[in-house]
């Protein structure tokens, strides 16, 4: 019984150690993240974020229009209802004009508020799908 506790505090001790990930590292991971080009203008892909990130469970954290970010969160959660303590993914959502005129090109950077969670979701993938159901590609 005193090997399961101590490999339960050697994993504790690993995950605190190897550092968390917050909503600012997130935003600074730009160019990290998976992108997209959608075949509309600034402001519509600008306002499409927050509804998206809404129909997704996503709590919007921040954002700078300016600067073309939007940072949100998520909770984790066993099951549908019970949120987890401390886990969380961190997610940055950066709108930006295209090379052509009228397009906009979308990253989403997504991290773990801890490493290696197995709770974590692609996130990337689940924002940009999202939004090309609302934009033209």
């Amino acid at each position: 019984m005193s090997r399961h506790i101590a490999a339960l505090f050697a994993a504790v001790a690993l995950l605190s150690s190897t550092g968390c990930s917050t909503l600012a590292d997130t935003r600074a991971a730009k160019g990290s993240g998976q992108a997209r080009v959608y075949n509309a203008s600034y402001d519509q892909v600008w306002n499409a974020v927050p509804v998206v990130l809404k129909d997704l469970g996503l709590k919007e954290e921040g954002f700078n229009k300016g600067s073309g970010y939007v940072v949100a969160r998520s909770e984790m959660k066993l099951g549908e209802t019970m949120p987890v303590a401390g886990l969380a993914d961190n997610l940055a959502v950066f709108v930006d004009k295209a090379d052509s005129a009228g397009q906009t090109r979308v990253e989403v950077v997504a991290r773990s508020s801890v490493p290696l969670n197995p709770l974590s979701k692609k996130w990337e993938t689940r924002v940009l799908d999202k939004l090309s159901e609302q934009l033209p590609r």
